[in-house]
């Protein structure tokens, strides 16, 4: 950038020449005196060339790390596989710099970590760090601890683990656990696992997660990503007990920045999952951080409840929370796109009675992302194709499910900007068999693109909601379907009532913003009904607003949303679809612009466009 005196000096032009007479030079011959200039204390950087592959020796990496020079390279030609019999410990600043990940790799052979920062700040590049294995410990490829700080660039970390023990002794970070500062630039984490095992040991210490984090588990107090993919990591969970599966790709707990990054086929697995690619906010001791996603890609990512939860010993058995991310801290979100991906509850689940008087297992949320309790800020972002599914019971009612796209709940606070919801789907589980108190209707579908509740405010703005669908589950036999509700967006209900009741809210208060948006094509369909039983109603093809919730729409178009009700059982009746564009609950406060239209919308049963009273502002 040009300085000031520059600009000046192109304003005024060049100055012009002195007039003053020029001073008679000083040709006087000067004395040369010879000086010592006292220099500072100074250490030229060293550097140590690996010319073995072998685990330790006078020229291998081992002894690279241990001389304590600054520099570690390799020597031209050096490829393959350095196969480690411990892991290799660095206790100072060093900087190595790897041929090429496709070139060398380092290997922990099955047995152990590869590295562990304990010390220093620590630069590694163009390295391939795979077959690390820890087991009742965090860092199966790579450990940092408190204190030190990592950077990798362009930089492989494949097939390593971090698996609990039978004891009930975590693994968390099957790629990397970092208890101090973590930057990746231009690097792949690829088939990493963190695994909370099989066994049902109780949870005992304040983290309550049985695995996080398949490539990344950061508790420290920074991690920046930057330019990475992430594919096909998994954090799995215990399928019994209380334990969870969080971040198939990252678990973090820091305050955070991802950028550029790319997330595809990342798993959450386990009784109950949360973050199929990304879960935050998960460490109980401290406030939680913040996190920044931009111009990063999320698809076919899932969290994925265990099948067969019963209600007996735990709650939210088979739960799943938010296919790509699960969010529990203050998030924003910017020029980033959520594609396929799902959240499924847990199949087979045993809803009846127990722990809970009104089970929900198998229940799942976000089928891109979920929002708990946070502030949550997204702009220019597409959510497309992803989906929630509740899971199909065994007993009692089907698995509610909410926020095809997005769900937002407990006290949550959302902005969308300059967002797109395209063809998500909200869809409930299949009821099982009927128990007295308990009988076998289909599970809720509330918000097939976003849904909003428990407390929660949400403000969306310059938004498209198109093919967005919201569908109750089928009723066991005898049964009715459930509810599909707010094709495009649901303010309140579904499983949401659940929320309220087990959290002693009273009532759902949340509002919702609605402002210069469309809404086309959307769909609310009602479950098909079990045998003998009636079909489940359809709420709201565009938008559905519980009764003790606040609404106000502006500037928005609601057009060619469809409310369907559920085709009924042999015996039974078809379920009502009522407002087609718009259902208002009763009670609830809604307030509808001037400048807003509701037309060309359909309901089955009433109210092709607007069900319930509203106010015209």
């Amino acid at each position: 950038m040009l300085s000031a005196s520059w600009f000046r000096r192109l304003a005024t032009g060049s100055p012009t020449p002195s007039r003053r007479p020029r001073s008679r030079p000083n040709l006087a011959r000067r004395a040369v005196l010879p000086r010592l200039e006292v220099m500072e204390d100074r250490k030229l950087l060293s550097t140590f060339t690996v010319t073995s592959m072998s685990d330790s020796g006078a020229h291998s990496l081992r002894a690279g790390i241990q001389s304590g020079d600054a520099m570690i390279a390799f020597a031209p030609g050096l490829h393959g596989t350095i196969t480690l019999e411990s892991e290799l410990p660095i206790n100072h600043s060093v900087t190595i710099d790897g041929p090429g990940a496709n070139v060398l790799s380092v290997s922990g052979n099955d047995s152990g970590r590869v590295f562990e920062v304990e010390a220093g700040q620590v630069a590694i590049s163009g390295l391939t760090i795979t077959d690390g294995r820890e087991v009742a410990a965090n860092g199966g490829g790579i450990l940092v601890d408190a204190g030190a700080s990592l950077n990798l660039d362009q930089v492989v970390v494949a097939k390593n683990s971090a698996s609990a023990d039978s004891a009930g002794n975590y693994g968390n970070g099957g790629g990397i656990e970092n208890e101090g500062s973590l930057t990746v630039t231009q690097s792949l984490f690829t088939n990493n696992v963190a695994s909370g095992g099989e066994y049902a040991a109780p949870i005992t210490g304040t983290i309550t997660e049985g695995s996080a984090g398949g490539a990344i588990d950061s508790q420290g107090p920074s991690l920046t990503v930057t330019t990475t993919a992430f594919t096909c990591n998994q954090a799995v969970g215990p399928a019994t007990g209380t334990g969870e599966g969080n971040g198939g790709a990252i678990n973090t707990s820091s305050a955070a920045t991802i950028t550029c990054s790319t997330f595809t086929g990342n798993e959450a697995l386990g009784r109950t999952t949360n973050g199929g690619a990304l879960s935050t906010g998960e460490n109980e001791t401290f406030a939680a951080p913040s996190l920044a996603l931009s111009n990063c890609t999320f698809t076919g990512n899932e969290a994925v409840g265990a099948n067969g939860a019963n209600n007996s010993a735990a709650l939210f058995g088979g739960e799943a929370l938010g296919g790509a991310v699960a969010n529990a801290g203050p998030l924003t979100v910017a020029n980033s796109t959520f594609t396929d991906n799902m959240a499924k509850g847990g199949d087979q689940g045993d809803n009846v009675g127990g722990v809970d008087t009104n089970p929900v297992l198998g229940e799942s949320w976000g089928g891109g992302m979920v929002n708990f309790a946070s502030v949550l800020t997204i702009t220019n972002t597409t959510f497309s194709g992803n989906r929630a599914i509740g899971g199909n019971s065994a007993a009692g009612p089907g698995a509610p499910a909410a926020g095809g796209g997005l769900a937002s709940e407990i006290f949550a606070n959302t902005t969308l900007t300059d967002v797109s919801f395209v063809g998500n789907q909200a869809i409930g589980g299949s009821g099982g068999s009927s128990s007295p108190g308990y009988p076998g209707t289909g599970g809720s579908g509330f918000g097939g693109g976003f849904y909003n509740g428990v407390e929660s405010t949400a403000t969306v703005s310059d938004a498209l909601f198109s093919g967005n669908l919201a569908k109750g589950g089928a009723g066991g036999s005898g049964a009715a379907g459930g509810v599909g509700a707010g094709g495009a967006m649901a303010n309140g209900g579904g499983t949401g009532a659940f929320e309220v009741a087990f959290l002693g809210l009273g009532t759902d208060t949340s509002s919702l913003s609605l402002d210069a948006s469309t809404l086309i094509l959307n769909v609310a369909h009602g479950g098909a009904g079990g045998a003998g039983g009636n079909g489940g109603n359809g709420s709201g093809g565009g938008v559905y607003v519980l009764g003790t919730t606040t609404a106000s729409i502006d500037a928005t178009l609601i057009a060619f949303d469809a409310a369907l009700g559920g085709s009924s059982g042999t015996g039974g009746a078809s379920g009502q679809g009522s407002g087609g564009g718009l259902y208002i609950d009763t009670g609830a406060g809604v307030t509808l612009s001037k400048s807003s239209r509701v037309l060309f919308n359909l309901a089955s049963t009433s109210a092709d466009d607007i069900f319930g009273v509203y106010t015209v502002t």
